[in-house]
């Protein structure tokens, strides 16, 4: 299921009137789990419910809500001119809540198993395809 996912109207700026969505949760590219082990770890990660994973152009990635400690009540930034290289390249054109950012969202343990579950099936069901093909040659 899609998390709903608030769409900011793009301006001049790009970031006039923002809440200062990008000041919020931590968003890393992680390696798609390849045994038993690293899915057991993103299981345990996903027992928190400040944590989800998701996959965006089939890349996977891990998201951790919170806030920026440099948020103000305003939602300015108190260290903006100082503010780290990872803010400063930032742009609105790549804010990840001007709609939905994600092809897959996996909030449980459980979504990672189904995922996992059939991303196995639609695999075996292409490879049996490719062999009828080739015994059809």
């Amino acid at each position: 299921s899609k998390p709903k996912t608030k769409t900011i109207p793009k301006d001049e700026s790009g970031c006039k009137d923002c809440p200062a969505y990008c000041c919020h949760d931590l968003s890393m590219v992680i390696t798609r789990p390849m045994n038993a082990t690293e899915v057991d770890e993103l299981r345990w990660y996903l027992h928190y419910d400040t944590v989800n994973i998701y996959i965006a152009s089939h890349r996977w990635h891990i998201r951790v809500r919170g806030r920026c400690i440099y948020l103000n009540k305003k939602n300015v930034c108190d260290i903006y001119n100082k503010r780290s290289r990872r803010c400063r390249e930032h742009k609105a054109d790549n804010c990840e809540r001007h709609g939905d950012y994600h092809d897959i969202l996996l909030q449980t343990p459980e979504d990672l198993d189904d995922y996992l579950l059939a991303e196995k099936t639609r695999r075996a069901r292409r490879a049996k395809k490719r062999a009828n093909n080739k015994r059809k040659s």
